[in-house]
């Protein structure tokens, strides 16, 4: 059974916010920097800033090998959505999926065949291949990559994802690590996390506790946290 988590904000600020959640997850080595994409986890609605208006997300360490494509939202951000995505089972002994270009040679479908018998011997992570049938660029702007459950709505959330290209092999890396920040993102929408605003991460650890960042002491961010269920 896989792990839940809750994590609750209180909106101190003085003003209305809509906050955000998204996946610290590690950059695949195969893969190069400018094509890695952080996408919005979870949103939350616009809550009051009084102090002691909140709002809780739920989130799991169940994760997803997903693709899809992207298209151009309404505010002018590109969101990724999830075409169809398989459970995952991190290594050793973990998943591995192969990707092929349907017909048209731009959207993505899963190769059964190919996969069978592979595996992810790597710990904590699972891979995807796209085999060499991809064109690159392509006007369906082909994407793979990592997804979680909204368990709200069940929905498959893309997390980080990556153009599908052809012939490359990436193993993946997925952690119960997020942030938060305030914003109106839509989940799935690919976000600039540098130009976010300060940085405090909080690390939950082996014996359920978590471990702050060396900037959060620096950012005068005052926190705290509960056992599960307070």
């Amino acid at each position: 059974m896989p792990d839940t988590y809750s994590i609750t904000i209180h909106n101190a600020s003085n003003n209305p916010e809509e906050f955000f959640l998204f996946h610290a997850v590690p950059k695949p080595a195969e893969i190069p920097s400018p094509d890695i994409f952080s996408n919005v986890y979870l949103k939350s609605p616009q809550i009051l800033g009084d102090g002691t208006s909140s709002v809780t997300f739920q989130t799991s360490n169940e994760y997803y090998a997903i693709y899809g494509t992207s298209v151009q939202s309404t505010d002018g951000k590109v969101r990724v959505g999830t075409s169809d995505y398989q459970p995952v089972k991190l290594g050793p002994h973990g998943s591995y999926f192969v990707l092929k270009a349907a017909e048209d040679g731009l959207s993505p479908q899963r190769d059964q065949a190919a996969s069978a018998g592979k595996t992810t011997e790597v710990p904590g992570a699972f891979t995807i291949e796209t085999d060499s049938s991809f064109r690159y660029p392509n006007p369906s702007n082909s994407y793979f990559g990592i997804g979680a459950k909204d368990p709200s709505t069940d929905e498959v959330v893309p997390v980080q994802t990556y153009p599908a290209k052809p012939a490359e092999v990436s193993q993946l890396f997925p952690k119960p690590k997020y942030y938060i920040a305030s914003g109106s993102n839509q989940p799935g929408s690919i976000i600039e996390t540098m130009k976010i605003g300060n940085e405090a991460t909080f690390t939950l650890d082996s014996k359920g506790q978590y471990v702050p960042g060396k900037m959060v002491t620096g950012s005068g961010i005052i926190w705290s946290f509960g056992p599960p269920g307070h």
